[in-house]
């Protein structure tokens, strides 16, 4: 009996928790500048969370995460995180000092606040264009951004398909088990049972680096021998 509350007092213990739910919330959103949208939500006060159902969308001034389900989960600023799901969930991004966009597709996407850190799985589906207007598509299992949105790329798969195409010009594609995209440098790095088809040839390699700037194919020394084949389209 000494522990009952009463409507009155459950009413108030309620409240305090959901209003400290929600400053909690605004004080990051201050923070980080962004703001969510659903058709509906539900306020989780136990684990301190908010679930945002149909048509979920998280904004900031970067870029735009959109799927069915966001779940937004508050901690310690540096351990606060953005769950998204869909089928697929989508984000959007601008690069405006680069004029570089990109936008990829995946079913889960986890996107940490504080260090600006986001994760995606299952169907990954990423379409970049740069400032020469060269487009490169990349498909694969896993990625992480390691600093949302100007970080690198880091993408792994069985394999991890890429194709390549240079304004104006014929498609490269590529595949290996993991693909490095430095933004910064427009620099591919294929790792791991390599192989880059071009118009003329089919490259063989444990390592292909390929400059979009200078539209340079590389191919490091490893122990594995690098190994070219003529495509018969090419005689």
């Amino acid at each position: 009996m000494g522990n009952y509350l009463g409507p009155q007092k459950k009413q108030i213990t309620w409240l305090v928790g959901f209003v400290f739910l929600i400053l909690n919330f605004a004080a990051i959103a201050q923070e980080t500048e962004y703001k969510i949208q659903s058709d509906t939500s539900r306020y989780e006060l136990s684990n301190n969370s908010v679930q945002y159902q149909g048509n979920a969308r998280f904004v900031n001034r970067h870029f735009k995460l959109s799927g069915e389900l966001i779940n937004a989960i508050s901690a310690a600023e540096d351990s606060t995180q953005i769950k998204v799901s869909g089928k697929p969930a989508e984000l959007i991004s601008k690069h405006l000092e680069s004029n570089q966009e990109f936008q990829f597709s995946a079913f889960n996407i986890n996107y940490h606040l504080g260090n600006e850190l986001l994760l995606a799985q299952t169907q990954i589906d990423l379409n970049i264009i740069n400032a020469q207007g060269d487009r490169f598509i990349i498909k694969g299992d896993k990625l992480k951004i390691g600093k949302v949105p100007n970080g690198k790329l880091h993408l792994t798969g069985s394999p991890v398909i890429l194709t390549i195409t240079p304004k104006g010009k014929a498609p490269i594609s590529a595949q290996s088990n993991s693909i490095v995209y430095d933004q910064q440098k427009e620099l591919f790095e294929l790792t791991g049972d390599t192989q880059m088809k071009t118009a003329r040839e089919t490259i063989k390699a444990q390592k292909i680096r390929y400059d979009a700037k200078t539209k340079i194919i590389d191919i490091p020394k490893s122990d594995q021998q690098v190994e070219m084949i003529q495509n018969k389209e090419s005689n």
